[in-house]
């Protein structure tokens, strides 16, 4: 059972080397979240399985069974991910409960959520998947290298999409400690080699950062820091694709997107499927996915 039979769904991960892909959020979130895992699914070439950590269950997916829930007030507790939240920092505007929203921190402990997985994705609820996660499973993480070296602390645990300097949250303190550091990622989406996330003890590492920082101050947001001051520079690369923003998507004079755009992440506050924000943040793209879009029905069930 995943995570211990935590929470009201039953039923197992039957693939072990197959593709998982983990979200959370709060019930404001859900129709980003129903909206992914449809894009997901109509653009995978094989299974592909979810595990969905919330206060209740997502709408319209109770009877999809590769759709799992778990409660997020049992995860909380029982994996202790206050520890993790950023209290010190209080943010302004719609952000302001983010540092500690505790479906921000399940990402952390998503190795004892899927204690017989070997991989899994984690991945934010405002995303649109336009790219085949099968096949981006598949290409990610050498096993074979894994096998012979015998050494798998040395290998990378994390794939993410790279971007130029330090960490993003940095407060002023922090970037005089790890201001040198030539690339970091986001980690909006990224992939886990869960057998070398356990050998290496990154949570472990993550609780250290996080609770030292409520006195050294290293950092003003929430789980993006700590994530990458743990990783460092040893995470295997994605392509840029994967990681497209949509505040910067590139559209021709048809609306067409003009590049190649695997995952379209929509940050920052302004979420789609928020009503006033269409017109600036290439909502029709998200749309098609969404409560009345095409995939509300007939969209492919693997």
């Amino acid at each position: 059972l995943i995570g211990g039979g935590l929470g009201s769904s039953s039923g197992s991960i039957s693939q072990r080397h197959g593709p998982v892909l983990v979200y959370s959020s709060d019930k404001e979130q859900q129709p980003g979240v129903v909206a992914s895992i449809r894009s997901v699914l109509m653009h995978a070439s094989g299974p592909v399985e979810f595990l969905y950590i919330g206060d209740t269950p997502l709408p319209g997916m109770d009877d999809m069974p590769q759709v799992r829930f778990r409660k997020l007030s049992q995860v909380v507790k029982r994996y202790k991910l206050e520890e993790f939240t950023n209290p010190t920092y209080a943010r302004s505007g719609k952000n302001s409960e983010l540092n500690t929203e505790p479906a921000n921190y399940v990402r952390f402990v998503v190795h004892e959520l899927l204690p017989k997985q070997s991989k899994a994705m984690w991945i934010d609820a405002d995303t649109i998947v336009q790219c085949d996660v099968v096949q981006l499973f598949k290409n990610t993480f050498n096993e074979e290298e894994e096998s012979h070296s015998g050494d798998i602390l040395n290998l990378p645990a994390v794939a993410a999409v790279p971007r130029t300097g330090y960490p993003i949250g940095l407060s002023g303190r922090g970037r005089r400690i790890y201001g040198d550091e030539e690339i970091s990622f986001n980690a909006g989406v990224y992939l886990m080699q869960l057998d070398r996330w356990r050998a290496q003890q990154l949570t472990d590492k993550i609780r250290e950062i996080t609770l030292a920082n409520r006195y050294q101050n290293w950092y003003y947001t929430g789980s993006q820091p700590p994530l990458a001051l743990a990783v460092k520079t040893h995470f295997e690369h994605l392509p840029k694709s994967w990681n497209v923003k949509m505040r910067y998507v590139n559209v021709d004079d048809t609306g067409a997107l003009r590049d190649e755009v695997c995952r379209m992440h929509w940050s920052g506050p302004n979420k789609p499927w928020n009503k006033g924000h269409e017109d600036k943040i290439h909502s029709e793209f998200w749309a098609v996915y969404g409560e009345e879009g095409d995939g509300r029905e007939g969209f492919p069930v693997r």
